[in-house]
Order: structure tokens, then sequence, then C-alpha cells
């Protein structure tokens, strides 16, 4: 459910999911499963133009998580593409590492 699964492998501390639905409904879901699975931090990589389709996820999250436990490293949809396109798997790790700096070292 929700593509939810360990960043790879052998990793136990980050995991990745497909962003919520756009109801409020939905996105109480996402967080219910997510919290469920003793998720205790959110890094959203949507970018503006995703997150505007949306009341307020950043502040749900906030409220729902702890301020000081949501960051957001917004990724454009081009760069996914680019990584699916060429396999660059360590641009995509990169952008992993950085937004759990963010998250630690807030």
């Amino acid at each position: 459910m929700h593509k939810f699964a360990a960043a790879a492998e052998y990793e136990s501390i980050v995991f990745g999911a497909a962003r919520p639905g756009y109801r409020d409904a939905e996105v109480v879901r996402w967080i219910e499963f997510m919290q469920g699975h003793s998720i205790k931090q959110v890094c959203c990589l949507l970018a503006q133009t995703q997150l505007i389709r949306y009341r307020d996820l950043l502040g749900t999250y906030g409220k729902m998580f702890g301020c000081d436990r949501v960051c957001s490293a917004p990724i454009a949809d081009e760069a996914i593409a680019a990584v699916k396109k060429t396999g660059r798997k360590q641009y995509f790790d990169e952008i992993l590492l950085s937004a759990f700096w963010q998250l630690t070292n807030n």
C-alpha cells in the first residue's frame, strides 16, 4: 500500500512511499498508515507545483508528526524522470542523503 518500501534491501531507517491522494481523508489515511509502520519523520520531495494541489500538506505533516520532524526537499519531476531514464541511482541517493541530513540536523 502507498508503494511503501525500504530505500534499500538492508535499510532499516530510510523508507519511501508514494504521495498521498489530494483529498484530506486520503492524506489522513496516508499519515495513519505511516504512523502504523512506526514512521516518525517525513521528508516531502514534492515540488511546489505538486504541493499546491493540497490544502496544506506540509502543515498537516507538521501537526501529525511534529514540525521538527518534517522537512521539504523538492525534486522536480524532470529530475525523477532523468533518474529513471539513465538509471543514475547515485543521484537519487544524494537527494535522499540531503533530505535525511536536513531532518537530523534541524
